[in-house]
């Protein structure tokens, strides 16, 4: 599906087989406490998602995972690419999340990598930005791979680096 217009979801964003495509003036935006439901079961993923953008809001204190169920396609492979903030308020000023899957090698960035970090993806990476009040206390991050197509040699040494947007820092 692609989609023509941006969209609020106020309750769940249900994904059971299929993409939905998308670019930043089409977005969808997740209200805060919509959920996204994923019917196929973990690993399986890669039939369905949204390539392209992803807004989700959060306006509570305290902790919540917010899922970001992006991918995207590269020839015949489809992947998914689901990402998931855990973020922690100390207000419940509202915040926005927009995160998406990039095809392409970070590398390509420029940026310079320090010590901890040997080499970045050739393949692909997220980009999630935020914007709202300073209100963090804390934030995790999970991102989902496939160590075969993400070109992942090493997965025990794998590491999640954020940009600045001259240098990666390794979090």
């Amino acid at each position: 599906v692609l989609l023509n217009k941006p969209i609020n979801i106020d309750t769940f964003l249900t994904l059971i087989d299929g993409h939905i495509e998308n670019n930043t003036s089409t977005l969808i935006t997740l209200k805060p406490k919509a959920k996204v439901i994923w019917t196929p079961a973990e690993g399986t993923k890669d039939s369905t998602y949204v390539k392209g953008y992803v807004a989700i809001e959060k306006n509570t204190t305290g902790v919540d995972t917010l899922v970001f169920p992006v991918g995207n396609k590269v020839g015949y492979d489809s992947k998914s690419h689901e990402f998931r903030v855990i973020v922690n308020h100390s207000n419940n000023t509202i915040a926005t999340y927009t995160g998406h899957y990039i095809v392409g090698s970070a590398n390509a960035l420029g940026w310079s990598l320090p010590p901890t970090i040997a080499w970045l993806s050739g393949k692909g990476y997220w980009e999630i930005i935020r914007s709202g009040p300073a209100n963090i206390i804390s934030t995790y991050v999970w991102g989902f791979y496939d160590p075969v197509w993400d070109d992942a040699p090493d997965p025990a040494n794998l590491t999640i680096a954020k940009g600045n947007p001259t240098s990666w820092i390794d979090l």
